[in-house]
């Protein structure tokens, strides 16, 4: 176990080690999910972000907005109507950027596949597509287990694999996935001076 420091606060990881003594998952204590419209910023004066209408282009949509420690709108569509890639194209950009959010938004398109599963589609403030996002995948999974759509744990799938969340009742988040590695490297002693 340890602990990363973050704009939101100190967040707990435990490594979870496999047979060969390797890191195969991390589990991550995420913080809460707020629905406040204050936490994202959003400029609608309501007290929660429930189920809220938003207009992009000609479409009419309904979001959920989802604050994990950086601001969420989550678009569902029902079971068996999966999002294109081309609809999160479309949709992303005007999502982010649309007026009620002024400092901009992350956007999930997202469909239930089963009583505690969803897919994903992201698209990243900043970034455009993403195929991945441990922020994302909190931020649905959260509006998800609010809105009835799914019961916790939930099994998050996007495009560039799975991750699973446990919702607490307070909106707690714990978050789990594989870890691989993908660089080593070797802190030179000059630096480490430096930063001590």
């Amino acid at each position: 176990s340890f602990t990363v420091e973050t704009k939101g606060g100190l967040v707990a990881i435990d490594l979870h080690i496999d047979k060969h003594g390797d890191a195969s998952a991390a589990t991550v204590e995420m913080g809460e999910a707020t629905f406040a419209p204050a936490a994202l910023p959003c400029s609608l004066k309501v007290k929660e972000l429930i189920e809220r209408p938003i207009r992009v282009g000609d479409e009419k949509l309904i979001f959920t907005g989802v604050s994990v420690g950086n601001p969420h709108c989550v678009v569902f569509r029902e079971k068996g109507h999966p999002w294109t890639r081309q609809e999160l194209l479309d949709l992303g950009p005007d999502l982010e950027n649309h007026k009620i959010f002024p400092k901009r938004t992350n956007v999930q398109l997202a469909v239930p596949t089963g009583p505690h599963a969803l897919y994903i589609l992201i698209w990243e403030r900043g970034a455009g597509e993403t195929q991945a996002s441990g922020s994302s995948s909190c931020a649905a999974a959260s509006a998800a287990v609010r809105l009835g759509l799914v019961s916790s744990p939930v099994t998050v799938k996007a495009p560039g694999g799975t991750l699973h969340i446990d919702v607490d009742e307070d909106y707690s988040l714990t978050m789990k996935g594989p870890v691989a590695d993908v660089f080593q490297g070797r802190f030179t002693s000059s630096f480490l001076r430096s930063v001590s």
